[in-house]
Order: structure tokens, then C-alpha cells, then sequence
């Protein structure tokens, strides 16, 4: 299910952090913890577990600002109204009850120097997509493809480059880990896939330039974590379940955090040379891809 939320400003000018992805999943966890019971326990039997959060089961995108004003620490939010996708996992009986839950809820984005609330307006189920053949996406918010390496002597994140020479099988893998998890604790696995698995990418392509992003997890304004992806256009096909699920709650990792949220791309024409040469912008430090 992919939703389209539209938030009010509560106050006019709002200030908030460029490191708001923490208080948005925050919420989204409350709100279905305190207010959808039924649909956790559909989570829980699918594979979810509240504790250790090993399966993401929704994504969201950055938001979407019409007008604002920028300096190095904040955004000031002009318009009145801004935006966000949300894609989540689940079953179309839930749906209508899920948008009914957050329908009218306030949302606070608070660190440790601003405080932004907004409430929500209108709630919006995006229209279903056909995923067959060949499906073009633009990221919406960070992909975060991580490998665990050793790092100055420590067992760090390495948080890969889509210039690396196995970004690309890491980025299925990734996708189909989480994806047979998903299918084992449902209860929807054929062990006879453990040997010929129906559900593949056939193809993944980066069509569009490459954006990195460091992101801060902060939690009442202090860094946590740090983690790093990139934004591009692609192009992929396989599996049309898979791609669903992965349209739905994310590609790569960290996507209850906000990350790995796309849209189809239908206008993209471009042509880019398959050999992604990243474009490092001058704040980037290559050590910060390890955490």
C-alpha cells in the first residue's frame, strides 16, 4: 500500500532540522502501535518483530516542500501545506482502517533547537501500478546499501558507492533477503525455492545521476548514527512481487528510517553510460561511509 499524506502547518515559518527522518518514523511506530492493533498482529504473523525490528515493513520519502527558505543548520518551512509518501506493508483489508488512524494526527518534528508541528489534512491511497516488464524509478528519499567490513580494527558499516563493483548484486541481494524473510515467516516459502528461486531481478540499471546524502539519526538532537546513501533514477525488472514489495516497504536498508523510498519515473529519457562515475561533493569525506 503506498499512502500520500498532506500536512498543515500548525504555526506559520516553522523551523525544522535537515535531519528529520527519526521523528517522522517515530511517529508512524506510535500511531500504529497505539491506534492498530489488528494490523500489528497481521505484522507480527507475517514476520515482524517490534523488538528487534528485522523486517521493514514501511518506507517513507523526504518531504516534499513547495516553498522554504535555507541556511546551514535549518529549513524554514513557507507554505502552508507539505507532503510525504509512505509505503507499507499489508493487506488490502487493512488499508482503509490504516488511513483512518492517522487521519487528523498531529505530527511533531523535534530537535534539540526547533520544534515544527504540522497536522494532517488528507490521507490518500496512491493509484495500484502494474510492476511487469520493465519499471523505471526515482529515489524519493536515500538508498543505503550496507556491508559489514572491519575498520580500523572494528567491524563497521560500509555504507557502498553505486561506483563499486558489486553495488549491483548488493543491491538485490539485499532486496531478496529481506523479501524471502518476508515469505518464510508468512508462511508463503516453497522450500523447493531453496534450490530455484522463481522470484529474481533480471535487471537493474542506475540511469540517472548520482546524488550522496550523509544522513543524521537524531534523536532529541543527538546523533545516534550516521548512515549514508544515494539518490538516482533506475531501471529494473524481475519478479513482479518482489518489485511491489519493494516499492511498498523500501529498497536497501534502513527503511524505517526513511529510506529507500521511490516513485515511477515515466518521463526519464536520458541515457547515461551504465559505468556510474560518483560525483564526490566537496564535503565528502570517503571515511564517513564506515560507522
Amino acid at each position: 500500500m503506498r499512502l500520500k499524506v498532506n500536512l498543515q502547518q500548525i504555526n506559520s515559518g516553522q523551523l525544522i532540522s535537515y535531519n528529520y527522518q527519526y521523528p517522522i518514523s517515530c511517529f508512524i511506530n506510535y500511531t500504529l502501535i497505539k491506534y492498530g492493533a489488528n494490523y500489528l498482529n497481521w505484522l507480527i504473523k507475517n514476520g515482524f518483530d517490534q523488538n528487534k525490528n528485522n523486517l521493514d515493513y514501511y518506507t517513507f520519502s523526504l518531504l516534499k516542500i513547495p516553498e522554504f527558505e535555507s541556511d546551514v543548520k535549518s529549513l524554514k518551512i513557507i507554505s502552508e501545506e507539505v507532503n510525504f509518501s509512505v509505503g507499507m506493508l499489508s493487506d488490502e483489508s487493512f488499508e482503509n482502517s490504516i488511513m483512518n488512524i492517522f487521519r487528523n494526527k498531529k505530527l511533531r518534528i523535534e530537535s534539540n533547537s526547533y520544534l515544527a508541528e504540522f497536522r494532517i489534512n488528507d490521507i490518500k491511497k496512491e493509484e495500484y501500478l502494474d510492476f511487469s516488464g520493465m519499471v523505471q524509478f526515482k529515489t524519493l528519499s536515500p538508498i543505503v546499501i550496507a556491508q559489514k567490513v572491519v575498520f580500523n580494527g572494528f567491524e563497521s558499516n560500509y555504507y557502498m558507492k553505486p561506483g563499486d563493483h558489486d553495488y549491483s548484486e548488493q543491491f538485490k541481494n539485499v532486496l531478496i533477503k529481506k523479501y524471502t524473510s518476508y515469505l518464510k515467516n508468512s508462511g508463503r516459502y516453497n522450500l523447493s525455492w531453496d534450490s530455484d528461486t522463481p522470484y529474481q531481478i533480471t535487471h537493474f540499471k542506475i540511469k540517472g545521476p548520482v546524488k550522496s546524502r550523509l544522513i543524521s539519526i537524531e534523536r532529541k538532537g543527538v546523533v545516534v548514527n550516521k548512515i549514508r546513501g544515494f539518490q538516482f533514477t533506475f531501471e529494473i525488472s524481475g519478479d513482479k512481487n518482489l518489485i511491489k514489495f519493494a516499492y511498498e516497504t523500501g529498497f536497501g536498508s534502513y527503511c524505517g528510517w526513511g529510506m529507500g523510498c521511490v516513485e515511477r519515473d515515466n518521463n526519464f529519457t536520458q541515457n547515461f553510460n551504465s559505468t556510474i562515475e560518483v560525483p564526490l561533493e566537496h564535503t565528502f569525506n570517503y571515511d564517513s561511509l564506515y560507522t
